[in-house]
């Protein structure tokens, strides 16, 4: 089941961030945005698919994603985790 879509032509402000991490990709992949933000969508979507079967999804520099299960519940809810060289830019990036 398709629900991961990446929005190109969002005219939101909360559609920047993604929109310049594709235009990001596009340019240094010389890939069209088009392209890059399809590539993307379907990455992510199987991403999800992978966590939602309970599986651990590790992205070496990048972090893990995984499904965090709640006791006593039939719930299950998505989990991140950034790996620490993810930390560290981000924290030497921030103003």
């Amino acid at each position: 089941m398709a629900v991961v879509s990446i929005p190109m032509l969002s005219k939101h402000e909360q559609a920047k961030p993604v929109q310049d991490c594709i235009s990001y990709a596009s340019r240094e992949t010389g890939v069209s945005e088009h392209t890059t933000a399809l590539v993307m969508s379907y990455f992510l979507e199987r991403l999800a698919d992978e966590v939602s079967l309970g599986r651990v999804v590790r992205i070496p520099g990048f972090g893990l994603f995984a499904a965090k299960h709640y006791k006593g519940a039939d719930v299950m809810a998505p989990r991140f985790s950034a790996s620490r060289p993810f930390r560290l830019q981000v924290r030497h990036g921030a103003p």
